[in-house]
């Protein structure tokens, strides 16, 4: 028969365990709420837990006032752009860790938007954003709603500009400027005025995959694996998974601080709890 003391030993590694199990699964409100109701948790426990569960959902809002009260400023000092294709980056990882493949598909499109304009910024047109124009419209019950991103007309028609050519090219005189901004027309910036064949070939590989594997797994119930992907787009999942992270290269979304923001993150907190330990 165990004595008291060796069932407190059991309890407390399997404590150790639980709470290993959901940082390695970037699990911070089931931690929150473990933490709370085992008296372990503490203010400054709980803004870390906030963190790392705003950075999964891309909540800027709540990500910056919290990272500068963690002095964790080097999430802060990026642009807002780079920072949603960062934590957008972060929560796909989580999918693909956790075998959600649907949903890693699924956040393709956003995720590639995002990416494709930081890499005509940096390699075509960095002034690209005046090109763009955020739209808002009332909806049924009349609040005025942000819809997305259009192309904006008297800036795109004001010169014979790169885009001006692309969509002349693609779409002679009849460009809809009522669509929104997509990974099809950035893809064709791309394509036309990029002279780094790898950089094209990787993106034709990414729109492939976007266009048969995400758009499917996006509009109908389907179950996506490796099989499924690689019979769709000739790429296995750890190939689309290699496409993606050359894209955040070429993106020049390189910092390891923040590529690894969620490690730190954990390694703060397992930190936090020793101290609370040995208290």
């Amino acid at each position: 028969m165990k004595t008291f003391q060796e069932y407190n030993m059991m309890d407390s590694q399997l404590n150790d365990e639980l709470i290993m199990h959901m940082l390695d699964y970037r699990e911070y409100l089931p931690l929150q709420s473990y933490l709370q109701s085992s008296s372990t948790m503490t203010p400054h426990l709980k803004l870390l837990t906030q963190l790392g569960d705003a950075i999964l959902h891309c909540d800027i809002e709540t990500v910056n006032p919290l990272a500068e009260s963690l002095d964790i400023l080097h999430l802060t000092h990026i642009s807002r752009l780079k920072q949603r294709a960062y934590f957008y980056y972060q929560g796909m990882q989580l999918n693909f860790l956790r075998h959600e493949y649907g949903d890693y598909f699924r956040a393709l499109s956003p995720f590639l938007v995002d990416v494709l304009r930081l890499i005509i910024e940096r390699h075509i047109i960095p002034q690209l954003n005046e090109f763009m124009i955020p739209i808002v419209k009332e909806n049924a019950e009349e609040n005025r709603i942000y819809r997305g991103l259009q192309w904006k007309q008297s800036r795109v028609e004001q010169s014979n500009n790169i885009i001006n050519q692309t969509f002349k090219k693609y779409y002679g005189e009849r460009f809809n400027y009522d669509h929104y901004v997509s990974s099809s027309h950035l893809v064709k910036i791309i394509e036309d005025h990029s002279k780094d064949q790898k950089l094209k070939q990787l993106i034709a590989n990414v729109r492939h995959v976007e266009k048969y594997v995400r758009n499917i797994a996006a509009h109908e119930v389907v179950y996506v694996d490796n099989a499924f992907v690689t019979q769709r787009s000739g790429l296995t999942l750890n190939d689309v998974q290699l496409c993606v992270q050359e894209l955040m290269h070429n993106a020049d979304l390189t910092d390891q601080a923040v590529i690894n923001i969620l490690t730190e993150i954990n390694q703060r907190i397992l930190q936090a709890l020793k101290m609370n330990d040995n208290n």
